[in-house]
């Protein structure tokens, strides 16, 4: 004799006969995806002024990060610098982004309300000074020196970024509405590094590595 049985919790079947155990058959269940019904309801939730600015730095800053991410490297190889130490280097900055988000719970005590602000002006003027010492194109203690110190702020505060973007995104959400707003958010960053990579690489075929840095 061959039976079925539902369980009644958790939606489980199972099957079986005199010779043979139980068989457990997971039966499918349907996911509800939070999604917008109306445009009228999407605008309603950039209606914030907060989310505003949010979103507008995740824009440019997202793209801005993605350029630099291959951008720095040029600027390095331009300098004169071997591809092995250009390598070392791309390491030393991706240590300092783990550097970073580990400890930004820290740095977010001293920046208080403005650090996502301070990230961005900081790491923007590193990334110039290291445009400027890429314009002398000299291998010594002097430029090697700042260029490890550039590189191991920008990694530091790239890694803290990414940290502090995400915690202050959803943290006057809901349960709710979470999973709407880090959408939106996550749109506006792929949408900022698609336009910001696309300027960039026009503006490369007229202007130096360094001189993009600035």
């Amino acid at each position: 004799m061959v039976w079925t049985q539902t369980h009644p919790i958790i939606g489980i079947s199972a099957w079986k006969n005199a010779n043979t155990p139980a068989i457990p058959i997971f039966a499918a269940k349907t996911i509800e995806i939070p999604r917008f019904k109306t445009i009228n309801e999407f605008f309603r939730t950039l209606s914030s002024d907060r989310l505003k600015s949010i979103y507008l730095l995740a824009f440019v800053f997202s793209g801005i990060l993605q350029v630099v991410s291959t951008l720095y490297k040029s600027v390095l190889l331009d300098i004169g610098f071997s591809a092995t130490y250009v390598t070392v280097l791309a390491a030393f900055y991706t240590a300092f982004q783990g550097i970073g988000s580990k400890l930004e719970f820290f740095f977010e005590k001293i920046t208080k309300k403005k650090t996502l602000t301070i990230l961005t002006i900081t790491y923007i003027t590193c990334l110039g000074v290291m445009g400027l010492l890429g314009l002398l194109k000299i291998i010594n203690l002097f430029t090697t020196s700042n260029l490890l110190l550039m590189l191991s702020i920008m990694g530091f505060l790239h890694g803290a970024y990414r940290v502090a973007l995400k915690k202050y995104t959803v943290s006057f959400t809901t349960s709710k509405i979470r999973t709407r707003i880090t959408s939106i958010g996550l749109m506006f960053e792929y949408l900022g590094t698609t336009i910001i990579s696309f300027i960039a690489a026009y503006l490369l075929n007229y202007v130096s590595d360094s001189i993009a840095c600035i």
